[in-house]
């Protein structure tokens, strides 16, 4: 595919040898302005990164590209975007995704193929160690990352992983993905890594809306009114799939805590240890409907702890995520998370003695299982079927 525009970038041309020049940053700057999540971003940028170039999608074309766009003053752009990734809380991830969006109101009319150029341009140049693959007319941005990633294609170089970020961002791979050509130019070969964990949701304007939920305990129908972030919503929606342990570990978003957390915070008071996760229990099993991910998605969909509020359905890998939540933040008490081959639930290191304890490391635990049954407060054994199960020890909290 050729980018057909005015200004012609012959293979081989040298820019040092025109005498090019890097331009001056100049005071006089261009503004897009960019709706990303919640947040009216405004993003400046110098005018002459507006040009027009005719490049072929192939070896020599790209890296006379990068050099090219190298030598344009980018710098306000790439500042603008770090200003705002260190103003938000944004992790690498969405820093990415920031920069993509900018990058369609900058260049409207460009094919995604010259956006994902420039994209890999600008990473490498915000110091990560990137690499590019292209066959036919697409390209593909890929980075250096040591996280394990689900149904992402990457690549190995220099016996290291690479994520493949553009089939991420469009949802898609190419049909050509046995014939990639992988360039050979590495901009930044000792670059950073790469990453997706999100210990904290970006501190974006809160964009509120409101759930009514009921739940059962010991005969009592309860009532809650949650708050709920949108933007935890849209930004868990287009979140690749990750390690299955790093969904229970992600903290309730500040909208819902305070509004969930008193709630509940006054339904335990006065309550013993293991009442207190009875009626957390009894929260998770009775105040959400079940089904599975294949039924209600068509695939696996796990979810962070603020997710069940968003969506009509919900399963045991999801429910474990908020009980797990629930009881950090509620009671500070040890747990493990333990997988079968077809559940997922919780055990409690709880004072009380309850049946036959789940003993790991010298401590003993009781399962809270935060699915079922749901109209019974029965926590201290497996769930029924399950008794006799082998299981693995997901990830523990102390």
């Amino acid at each position: 595919m050729l980018f057909i525009l005015s200004l012609i970038l012959i293979t081989g041309f040298s820019l040092e040898a025109s005498g090019f020049t890097a331009p001056v940053e100049e005071s006089r700057l261009e503004e897009v302005r960019v709706q990303f999540y919640s947040e009216n971003i405004q993003v400046q940028y110098h005018p002459s990164l507006h040009f027009d170039v005719i490049i072929g999608i192939n070896e020599n074309d790209i890296k006379a590209f990068y050099d090219f766009y190298s030598n344009k003053p980018y710098h306000s752009l790439l500042n603008k975007l770090a200003y705002y990734k260190k103003r938000f809380a944004l992790n690498d991830w969405i820093y990415f995704q920031l920069m993509t969006s900018c990058l369609e109101a900058i260049y409207p009319t460009k094919p995604d193929s010259y956006r994902n150029l420039i994209s890999w341009v600008l990473l490498s140049k915000a110091g990560y160690d990137t690499r590019l693959t292209f066959a036919g007319d697409e390209v593909f941005v890929y980075v250096y990352s040591p996280e394990e990633l689900y149904e992402t294609p990457l690549i190995r170089d220099m016996g290291r992983e690479f994520i493949n970020l553009t089939s991420i961002t469009k949802k898609a791979t190419a049909d050509t993905e046995g014939t990639l050509n992988m360039l050979s130019f590495i901009p930044n070969p000792a670059g950073k890594s790469f990453s997706f964990h999100l210990s904290q949701y970006p501190n974006f304007k809160e964009n509120v809306i409101k759930q009514q939920l009921t739940f059962q305990h010991k005969r009592k129908v309860h009532k809650l009114e949650v708050e709920l972030d949108k933007n935890v919503f849209e930004l868990m929606r287009s979140y690749p799939l990750f390690e299955e342990q790093k969904y229970l570990e992600i903290p309730l978003s500040r909208t819902v805590a305070k509004s969930l957390l008193p709630q509940l915070e006054k339904l335990l008071k006065g309550l013993s240890q293991k009442e207190q996760v009875q009626l957390l229990v009894a929260f998770t099993r009775t105040a959400f409907s079940y089904k599975e991910d294949k039924d209600y998605f068509g695939r696996s969909k796990p979810m962070v702890a603020d997710e069940l509020f968003h969506y009509d359905f919900s399963d045991c890998e999801d429910r474990s995520a908020l009980f797990y939540r629930l009881v950090s933040e509620l009671m500070d008490l040890p747990m493990i998370v333990m997988a079968y081959s077809d559940h997922l639930t919780v055990a409690v290191a709880l004072e009380e003695s309850l049946g036959q304890p789940i003993l790991f490391e010298g401590v003993k635990y009781y399962i809270c299982d935060p699915t079922g049954p749901s109209n019974s407060l029965e926590i201290g054994s497996a769930p029924s079927g399950y008794e006799q199960k082998q299981f693995d020890i997901l990830t523990m909290s102390n």
